[in-house]
């Protein structure tokens, strides 16, 4: 999710479910444009940050995925 600011700063709302990357991509590319405004070093390192947790949470669940099939094949 993205919050436009009134100066046309853009801030990144950390989203509740991990997106993929794909979507991290997408944004990363639409709000690619912004970063030149006043507040672009900021809305640069808030954006890098949520990338790198959504990018964590994403490994996490793949993780624990694959131990659950492992737990079921070996039942």
């Amino acid at each position: 999710m993205t919050s436009v600011g009134g100066n046309g700063a853009t801030e990144e709302l950390l989203p509740a479910a991990a997106p993929s990357p794909m979507c991290v991509t997408i944004t990363f590319k639409v709000n690619a444009r912004h970063y030149k405004t006043s507040m672009g070093v900021h809305v640069h390192i808030t954006f890098i940050f949520n990338s790198v947790f959504a990018y964590i949470q994403t490994y996490n669940a793949s993780l624990s995925f694959a131990r659950y099939l492992r737990k079921l094949r070996s039942a």
